[in-house]
């Protein structure tokens, strides 16, 4: 409705300017749209000097920081319903944020949420522990294991989207804002994240909003195993399953 508010939240290494699209879209329904870059990733501040690298030092930093936007910037305004619309790493974070302050949220709309990621070609267990022992020996500011800088894939190369167009919208964005780029994940940001997930299992039942979570049936990023259970655990939560979907939903 027209005092309602959607708060667009984006995926890890995003940046906003990547949703204006999905903003154009939602105008339609009234509603306020809001956008925030999460930390240490598009046009928000950095936690490292390296600005190519994907780290955070607490999952909880990433809620905190959501939750002060909602408190000091939507709220405010006087909106009847708050409403997250959240992708991949966004969802994780929407997620855990409506697990732990379901009074600030009316409900969720989760595209491909980060609940499972795919580590492959290890186990979720085997790469949290690699990613929590390379953190204890002080290696949690490096890059994880396989990955680095930012490098740009070709349209044939990467497997997020099957849109030529949007894909190429977004990487000229990032030729021509060239410091909203970031790199690969650190350790610390991969043993952060995967505990979180872990929580976000532990802690279903807490989603006491209503939920409707947008699966992708191709998705290389995440896995489907935990938003099945943890949207069979919630109070009120639909899954829709989108066949032959790649994992940017919004893209696609």
């Amino acid at each position: 409705g027209a005092d309602d508010a959607i708060i667009v939240l984006n995926g890890r290494t995003e940046s906003y300017l990547k949703y204006l699209e999905v903003a154009y879209d939602l105008r339609g329904l009234g509603a306020s749209v809001y956008m925030m870059d999460h930390r240490g990733q598009g046009s928000s501040g950095r936690m490292l000097s390296d600005r190519q690298k994907g780290y955070v030092k607490h999952f909880g930093d990433y809620v905190r920081d959501l939750k002060k936007f909602v408190q000091r910037v939507v709220r405010p305004a006087g909106h009847s319903r708050v409403f997250i619309l959240a992708h991949s790493l966004g969802g994780g974070i929407a997620t855990r944020f409506a697990q732990r302050h379901p009074h600030l949220v009316d409900g969720l709309l989760l595209s491909a949420p980060m609940l499972e990621m795919n580590t492959a070609p290890y186990p979720e267990s085997v790469a949290y522990a690699a990613a929590q022992v390379l953190t204890w020996f002080w290696q949690g500011e490096s890059y994880a294991p396989g990955k680095g800088e930012y490098y740009t894939e070709t349209f044939e190369e990467q497997t997020l989207t099957h849109s030529e167009a949007r894909y190429a919208m977004g990487e000229a964005k990032l030729a021509a804002n060239p410091m909203i780029r970031l790199g690969g994940p650190t350790n610390r940001w991969l043993s952060e994240s995967i505990w979180a997930t872990w929580r976000a299992g532990w802690d279903a039942e807490k989603l006491t909003m209503p939920v409707i979570l947008f699966q992708a049936g191709d998705d290389q990023y995440v896995k489907p195993g935990r938003q099945n259970s943890i949207c069979a655990e919630a109070v009120n939560c639909q899954k829709v399953r989108i066949e032959g979907a790649s994992h940017e939903l919004l893209i696609e």
